[in-house]
């Protein structure tokens, strides 16, 4: 996991006031989970294991797909998950990544599109 990773779960967990677990919001390229596509470099998304050969290589996802992830994560820890969840998702890789906000959507991809290191 890279720093802008590290940077993103801390600044979610503050802005949510959670634990998120290693592995819950940016899974290990090796373990794709969750019923999400991971984007490798070069690949198209894909919901099946990531092949031997690709282990390891540049992976990415979502910002829609972070926000769906921790939502799922509060959700099984009996939190609720706050109205404004969505623009405090944004607001935190906004911060993160310093890029403005109007370049985070939904389908905005973290490393190709908002230029993250992971």
């Amino acid at each position: 996991m890279g720093l802008d990773a590290l940077d993103i779960i801390f600044r979610l967990e503050k802005s949510f006031g959670t634990m998120i677990p290693r592995g819950r919001v940016f899974e290990e390229p090796s373990r794709p989970t969750f019923g999400f596509p991971v984007k490798v470099a070069g690949m198209a998304a894909a919901d099946v294991p990531m092949p031997e050969k690709d282990r390891g290589r540049l992976y990415d996802l979502t910002a829609g797909q972070i926000h769906d992830r921790l939502c799922e994560l509060m959700r099984e820890q009996g939190k609720a998950v706050p109205y404004s969840s969505w623009h405090r998702v944004k607001k935190c890789l906004t911060d993160a990544l310093g890029v403005s906000p109007k370049l985070i959507r939904r389908d905005s991809w973290l490393v190709q599109d908002l230029s993250a290191c992971f």
